[in-house]
């Protein structure tokens, strides 16, 4: 039988250590572990998968994507401050509210009450960002699918 040596085993080694090493990072991240801009990522990376749903008509995938976002809503909550800005307070303040109105758009299954709320959503947290002096962060939705997935149903 013969074996086939695509990469050098040294070289081998090295792929693998880099993707342990990647996955060690992303999944210390899991949890509530992490920095203010991890949580923030992840809620920006699962707001932008639920607008790639909603505009694309798939409202189970919608749903799936704003339980995910809740998570990290959840863990923004018990955040605390950053760096003297209530954060915890802050989302439980303007973000919730807008969370929840998406929420039950999404799980009546219309459209364009859907992308309101969406569209509402975003300004919430473009809202708290001028409020904690980081208004030169600003969340728009990109209909651009930079995935490796699609959205329609």
């Amino acid at each position: 039988m013969q074996t086939f040596h695509l990469l050098p085993r040294h070289i081998f080694s090295l792929l693998l250590t880099g993707v342990l090493f990647f996955s060690t990072i992303h999944f210390s991240y899991a949890g509530k572990e992490g920095g203010l801009i991890d949580h923030m990522a992840k809620a920006q990376y699962f707001t932008h998968k639920t607008g790639l749903a909603l505009h694309a008509d798939n409202f189970k995938l919608a749903k799936f994507y704003t339980h995910e976002l809740e998570e990290v809503i959840e863990i923004l909550e018990e955040f605390g401050d950053y760096k003297n800005m209530p954060v915890g307070k802050m989302t439980k303040t303007i973000l919730i509210k807008e969370f929840k109105v998406l929420e039950n758009a999404i799980n009546a299954g219309h459209k364009k009450p859907a992308i309101n709320a969406f569209n509402n959503l975003l300004k919430s947290c473009n809202k708290c960002h001028t409020a904690t002096n980081h208004e030169f962060i600003k969340i728009k939705f990109n209909k651009a699918n930079p995935f490796l997935q699609s959205f329609k149903k």
